[in-house]
């Protein structure tokens, strides 16, 4: 039976679809007899439908209802949900139970286990279970309190199973065998802009125009595990001509088991404990995203005592962490999410006499730190890439960190190249007083012609949150450098200076020291306060700079308004100064809850010369999907007034924007164009840019269906959107609604959940049905309406539609000429019959109203 069976019939006895009352009886003083959905007996779950508003001589049996559209015995698709979480699309075998009214959903042992639930606590009778017929058991039958319930309305499988059933898993825990490596898929992410500036040749009344192009290509190609990578851009201008330029090209791929990637070719090094460089070569590094999320960032680990079965609440900040309960003994809680830089945690354990303990774990975090026992590493092989070098040396660099208790986390690092040699090694304390790293690096630089050269830097670094007033000192690092200290950037640059031209070069500028601050103070209704400050000077290089910032910002009535001050001093006495105020204040107009319409003006002060500038910005059209904006500003250093606008649209498959502005004589256009171009399978279809991983949606003949987790995505004429951002290694659901779809193409399924590798391109094929939506108005050959809850029968014998009130049904032919019965039972008397021809239809997206009579089955029939 298909799902729109149960909608038809509930909206006809209830008006609602999914759980349905009874209805009232009345008892004979008139008083209501019953209000309440009353159980089965056999079946706790289902619902008995009240038929005294099923009024007429004729009456249907609706018990089979009960809980939805029967399913047929056999293998369904359905999405399932555990305990309330989405947990998969799968195929469940659906089986007839003696005593049951529908068919029951049972799972093999292997399903079960994917799911997440414990086996290994069950005895040898009940694991007998899995070894007798096909080896598909009910929940019920391995754990008594434990059952399945079959949502027709929603194709949703949900089971309830009791806390002791469910293997103790991680938050954010999806089983490796469920990630998906995607389908062989080639694709290319691209964006062009193109800029015209002209300006007035003095004198000559002329215009001199300039043209300036950028083509950026992202492209990919996926074939299994194995993923090649490459970034290649185009730009130049008329005047100094264009040219080619490669980013990087590399192969990466995913290893599970080590919870690791590998990548070959020209990439990136992180830069978490070095600094980010490129190279040409091999890294295999620790990938964070396959981690569950209760095991990524730093929390502590929280040990305590009970007495009792207790209840432990873990506060951070007066907000609820977690809330569990643990047996009596010594417990220990490892599975706290990530919050930020801090904050003591308050841990209350209440036990079952009511008695109460608590104690505080101190817990600050900075983004060294791990958790206990966690472990990150990488290795990296290869030649440095650096186009300022005309010599590139060969390049080894290992880094390795380990939680080692609640308030310890130890780290090292190396990089040995030709020429040079860098070690490091580090450790991060969680205190009472914040969360604290240092670390100390040894570098040894042998220079062509200038000897060698041993230097030392230090890295301390703080953060803290003070809990009273939620003052949160975010960064607070300090960096000092000796004089012999070299990275190898800079060893590498200097000796390839020497191999040019063989001569040594001045000593070039280097980090001496630096010192950074930033500092977040939150003030309730009355806003916010900020202040980011930073000072540096360099060997080789006199003077010193030193920046401050200092902002507030808050909201009133709609209105959000922000100041913020600058100063930067620089110099060898700081004597050169230049400070900047700015002021901004952005105003909401209209009904903001369709489309954005928003003014801000803005007002600076640099060196004592001010320029002001207002624009007005918005959306519109669906999705707001088209955006514009225009300014007007004066400059008061110039003299000059300046104007602009622009305008963006997003369409279903690309990106396009354009933009004009004037300042005095000089003039400037733009425009320009993204999205991406991705080959499958299935063919060739056009999308939004892409993220790392993706989705192709095929939905055979379901233009227009919107996926409703994507902006402004729509499946396109041959049956394909592009869903452009997936979450790697994490259940995403990718959902289509049937807005907007054709009257004749029935959505099979409308939500999928996929875990996708690390930059898959994963294939959802929505199953859908071709047939033309007929609302069919029959009658009794008799004149008599036809009883609510009939069923329609097809040629082929198939249930397509069941009638509701006022002896109206909807069904869906496959076929545009044939005959239908209908029937409300198994005798000659319950049944009917039409002959149907529907007519040529003229719009696809109307629906065809047939009205006619039903011809009673003659004796024989």
């Amino acid at each position: 039976m298909q799902p729109f069976k149960v909608k038809a019939l509930v909206t006809a006895l209830a008006g609602v679809t999914g759980y349905v009352l009874s209805a009232p009886a009345f008892a004979a003083d008139g008083a209501v007899a019953d209000m309440a959905p009353r159980p089965v007996p056999d079946d706790g779950d289902a619902v008995i439908f009240n038929d005294v508003f099923l009024s007429g001589a004729q009456k249907v049996d609706v018990s089979r209802f009960s809980k939805g559209t029967p399913l047929d015995p056999g293998a369904h698709l359905v999405d399932i949900f555990l305990n309330n979480n989405r947990m998969s699309s799968a195929n469940v075998m659906f089986v007839r139970v003696e005593g049951q009214t529908a068919p029951q959903a049972c799972f093999s042992k292997a399903m079960l286990a994917s799911l997440g639930l414990e086996l290994g606590n069950l005895d040898e009778a009940q694991l007998a279970l899995f070894e007798q017929g096909d080896g598909c058991v009910r929940l019920n039958q391995l754990w008594g309190q434990a059952y399945s319930e079959y949502d027709s309305t929603q194709l949703r499988l949900n089971l309830q199973v009791p806390q002791i059933a469910l293997s103790k898993r991680s938050r954010g825990f999806v089983d490796p065998a469920l990630w998906d490596q995607g389908a062989p898929v080639a694709f290319a992410n691209y964006n062009y802009n193109t800029y015209w500036s002209s300006q007035s040749v003095s004198g000559s009344g002329e215009r001199h125009m300039v043209r300036n192009d950028y083509l950026s290509l992202s492209s990919g190609l996926n074939l299994g595990p194995a993923q090649l990578r490459s970034q290649v851009s185009y730009t130049g201008d008329s005047v100094h001509g264009y040219h080619w330029q490669n980013t990087q090209t590399y192969l990466q791929a995913s290893l599970p088991l080590i919870k690791s990637r590998v990548v070959v070719g020209q990439s990136f090094t992180t830069g978490q404990f070095f600094d980010s460089i490129g190279f040409t070569g091999a890294e295999i590094a620790t990938d964070e995203r396959m981690i569950p999320d209760d095991q990524r960032g730093y929390a502590p680990v929280i040990r305590g005592v009970a007495r009792t079965q207790a209840k432990v609440t873990v506060r951070q900040g007066g907000f609820v962490l977690l809330e569990t309960s643990v047996p009596p003994g010594p417990f220990e809680l490892n599975d706290l999410y990530p919050t930020g830089y801090g904050g003591d945690l308050q841990v209350t354990v209440t036990e079952a006499d009511g008695s109460v303990q608590s104690f505080a774990v101190p817990f600050a975090s900075v983004p060294d730190m791990l958790r206990e026992g966690q472990w990150r590493y990488s290795a990296t092989a290869g030649r440095l890439r650096d186009p300022s070098l005309s010599i590139e040396p060969m390049l080894t660099q290992l880094t390795y960190s380990r939680g080692v208790n609640n308030f310890v986390t130890a780290y090292a690092a190396t990089q040995l190249a030709d020429n040079y040699l860098a070690g490091m090694g580090g450790i991060g304390l969680n205190t009472l007083f914040g969360a604290v790293t240092a670390d100390v690096t040894l570098s040894h630089a042998t220079l062509h012609h200038l000897g060698t050269r041993q230097g030392t830097s230090f890295k301390l670094t703080h953060s803290y949150r003070v809990p009273s007033s939620d003052t949160s000192i975010s960064v607070a690092a300090y960096r000092y450098s000796t004089s012999g200290y070299m990275t190898l950037r800079d060893t590498a640059y200097m000796n390839d200076r020497i191999n040019a031209n063989g001569i040594a070069p001045a000593d070039v500028p280097r980090p001496k020291s630096r010192f950074d601050l930033t500092l977040s103070q939150p003030l309730g209704t009355y806003g916010q306060l900020y202040v980011v400050g930073s000072t540096t000077n360099q060997w080789g290089a006199s003077g010193r700079t030193t920046q401050l910032q200092l902002g507030y910002s808050n909201t009133f009535r709609g209105v959000s308004y922000s100041l913020n001050f600058s100063r930067v001093l620089a110099g060898p006495n700081l004597q050169t100064q230049q400070n900047s105020v700015f002021l901004a204040v952005t105003i909401p107009f209209g009904n903001q809850s369709v489309h954005t319409l928003n003014s801000t003006t803005n007002l600076a002060s640099t060196g004592g010369r001010y320029n002001a500038q207002t624009s007005i910005f918005g959306t519109a059209l669906a999705d707001n999907s088209l955006s514009y904006g225009a300014q007007v500003g004066y400059n008061q250093a110039g003299g000059q007034t300046n104007i602009g606008g622009n305008v963006q649209r997003q369409f279903s498959n690309m990106d396009v924007q354009a933009a004009a502005s004037q300042s005095g004589s000089y003039r400037q256009y733009s425009g320009g164009v993204s999205g991406s171009v991705v080959a499958h399978p299935g063919g060739v279809t056009l999308g939004h840019t892409l993220g790392e991983s993706f989705a192709i949606v095929e939905a055979p003949g379901a233009q227009g269906a919107k996926v409703a987790n994507a902006s402004n995505t729509y499946v396109n004429r041959f049956g394909y959107a592009v869903v452009p951002y997936l979450s790697p290694f994490r259940m995403n659901e990718v959902m289509l609604s049937p807005e907007g779809l054709d009257q004749n193409i029935e959505l099979k399924q409308t939500s999928q959940a996929i875990a996708p590798y690390a930059g898959a391109g994963v294939l959802l094929k929505f199953a859908t049905q071709y047939g033309r939506g007929v609302l069919l108005d029959l009658k009794q050959s008799s004149g008599a309406p036809v009883p609510v809850g009939a069923d329609v029968y097809a040629d082929d014998n198939e249930v397509i539609g069941v009638f509701g009130q006022g002896s109206r049904a909807f069904v869906r032919s496959a076929h545009d000429a044939g005959t239908w019965t209908v029937k409300w039972g198994e005798q000659r008397t319950q049944q009917c019959t039409y002959a149907y021809a529907l007519p040529k239809q003229v719009k696809t997206r109307a629906m065809t109203h047939v009205a006619g009579i039903c011809a009673a089955v003659q004796r024989g029939e």
